[in-house]
C-alpha cells in the first residue's frame, strides 16, 4: 500500500478510525450469526480473497465529503448542472451500471450538502437509497436519514454529517453481506466523480494551486483503490473497472513528487496541520489532461446509452 499524502493524512485517520470503530460494533453484534454469503447474483464470489488485506485498503479509502472537502472556503459556486441528473437512473437496469452510478450520486450527495443545497441533498439522498435497495444494500439509507436531512433545513454540519453517514454505512453494509466486488464499484464511481467535480472548479477559483495539489494528492486514494480492486480483478466487472481506470492510473504514476521538510503546525482548537513532506504535484499540462481523462471516464458511466 502507499503512504498517504502528509496534507491528507489527518483526515484519512479520522475517517479509518471511525469506520474501524463502527465495523468493530457490528462484528460484536453479528458474532453469532449464521456465516452464509450474500452477494448479488451477476458478482461472483472472488477466488483467493484475502480478507485482511482487502479491509486494510478499503478503510483507507476517503469518503466524497472528505475528497471535496477543500471546496469549503473557498470562492466556488455549486453548478447544479455538473450533477448527474437523478432522471438517468431510470436508464440503469444493469447492476454493473447500478452500483458504479451509486459511487456517482453518493458524491453528487456530498457536493450538494458541502454547498448546503438543501432541497437537493435530499432529493439524492432518496436517489441513493433507490439505487442501494437496488443492488440490495438495504438499510445504508433508512427514513430516518432522510428525516433527518429534511428537517435540518440550514444546518451546513448535519447535512455534511448526514452525507458522510451515508457513505459509511454503505461500506459497512458491503462488509457485513461480503459485496466486496460492489464497493469496488460504488468507491470506482465515488472516486471519479469527486474528481471531476473538484477539477470543473479549478479554472473559478482564486486557490487554483492548492486545488492542484488537492488532485495531486488523490493519486494515493487511486492507489488504495486499485490494491482493493486488483485483489478482486477475477470478478469480470471488477477487471473492467481496473481497465477503465487505467489511463488515470497511469497519469497518476508519472506525477513527479516534491521533496520538502515535513511540518506540524497547531491551529484553532488543538488542530494539528502535517504538511511537507514528499508530495505528487501536478503541472497545468497534466491537470488539463487529468480533466479531460476523468471526464471521458465519468461520461462513460452517467451514459444514458450504456
Amino acid at each position: 500500500m502507499h503512504p498517504k499524502s502528509p496534507n491528507s493524512a489527518a483526515n484519512y485517520l479520522l475517517f479509518m478510525m471511525l469506520v474501524l470503530l463502527l465495523s468493530m460494533c457490528r462484528s460484536a453484534q453479528n458474532e453469532k450469526k449464521d456465516e452464509s454469503v450474500l452477494v448479488i447474483e451477476e458478482f461472483g464470489q472472488p477466488s483467493g480473497l484475502n480478507i485482511k488485506q482487502i479491509k486494510n485498503v478499503y478503510y483507507s479509502i476517503p469518503s466524497p465529503t472528505e475528497m471535496l472537502n477543500m471546496m469549503q472556503g473557498k470562492d466556488m459556486v455549486f453548478n447544479q448542472g455538473l450533477l448527474n441528473p437523478i432522471s438517468n437512473i431510470e436508464y440503469y437496469n444493469d447492476t454493473k451500471v447500478q452500483s458504479l452510478n451509486l459511487g456517482i450520486y453518493l458524491s453528487d450527495l456530498a457536493y450538494a450538502s458541502m454547498f448546503s443545497r438543501h432541497e437537493i441533498t435530499v432529493d439524492y439522498l432518496e436517489i441513493v437509497q433507490k439505487l442501494a435497495d437496488g443492488i440490495r444494500i438495504h438499510g445504508a439509507i433508512n427514513e430516518s436519514l432522510i428525516n433527518r436531512a429534511k428537517v435540518n433545513i440550514h444546518d451546513l454540519d448535519s447535512l455534511f454529517d448526514i452525507s458522510n453517514e451515508a457513505f459509511v454505512n454503505m461500506v459497512l453494509l458491503c462488509e457485513d453481506s461480503r459485496k466486496y466486488n460492489t464497493l469496488v464499484l460504488i468507491t470506482s464511481g465515488v472516486l471519479v466523480e469527486s474528481l471531476y467535480l473538484a477539477s470543473s472548479h479549478v479554472e473559478n477559483s482564486a486557490d487554483a494551486e492548492s486545488l492542484y495539489q488537492h488532485l495531486a494528492d488523490q493519486k494515493y486514494s487511486m492507489n488504495n483503490l486499485l490494491s482493493y480492486a486488483n485483489s478482486l480483478s477475477d470478478d469480470h466487472y471488477v477487471a473492467g473497472v481496473i481497465t477503465d481506470l487505467e489511463p488515470l492510473e497511469k497519469l497518476f504514476s508519472k506525477l513527479k513528487m516534491s521533496s520538502e521538510n515535513t511540518t506540524i503546525k497547531k491551529e484553532g482548537a488543538g488542530k494539528l496541520v502535517i504538511g511537507g513532506g514528499n508530495q505528487p504535484t501536478l503541472s497545468q499540462e497534466e491537470f488539463e489532461r487529468l480533466r479531460k481523462i476523468v471526464t471521458d471516464i465519468r461520461n462513460d458511466i452517467v451514459s444514458v446509452n450504456i
